[in-house]
């Protein structure tokens, strides 16, 4: 991992895989369901791995793991409404692809700054968003975030 900066390039969006799915399989997404999560990297691997996930919650024979059925009571996808995700994921299409798998109502506008691996000034995903339909582009611009934050924020 040390070569080529594989820690910024793969680490770092997998570890946010791993750590939010332990936190699902561990029941803590399902004993806190007020509790939000906002992921960085567009959630690194996890938009592409939650058919995975589900299917490890449900394998009937050889593949199954009682062990991740222990503490929810659901699929993994299901408590996907307390994540979100933001748009820091180099490429307009992976962004697409994120507004379509997550939900244009769960990704929040990120930059990436200071980092040079990935969108630090937005670019990437502001040319993304300015192919999105208003709606979209107007939730992840600035609606999301003050739905998330509750009205907390006067102005972003």
């Amino acid at each position: 991992m040390r070569d080529f900066t594989l820690p910024i390039i793969v680490g770092w969006p997998t570890e946010t895989s791993i750590a939010v799915t332990r936190l699902i399989f561990a029941g803590v997404l399902e004993r806190h369901p007020a509790l939000k999560l906002v992921l960085a990297h567009g959630g690194g691997t996890l938009p592409y791995l939650l058919g995975r996930l589900d299917l490890a919650y449900s394998a009937p024979r050889y593949e199954a793991n009682p062990a991740s059925r222990v503490n929810i009571a659901h699929p993994p996808s299901h408590y996907l409404r307390q994540i979100h995700f933001d748009t820091a994921v180099s490429s307009p299409k992976a962004l697409g692809f994120l507004i379509d798998q997550m939900g244009s109502d769960r990704v929040l506008f990120g930059s990436d700054f200071p980092y040079e691996i990935g969108d630090a000034d937005g670019a990437i995903a502001l040319s993304a968003l300015d192919r999105a339909s208003p709606t979209t582009r107007a939730a992840v611009l600035v609606g999301n975030a003050k739905r998330l934050l509750d009205g907390r924020v006067s102005a972003l």
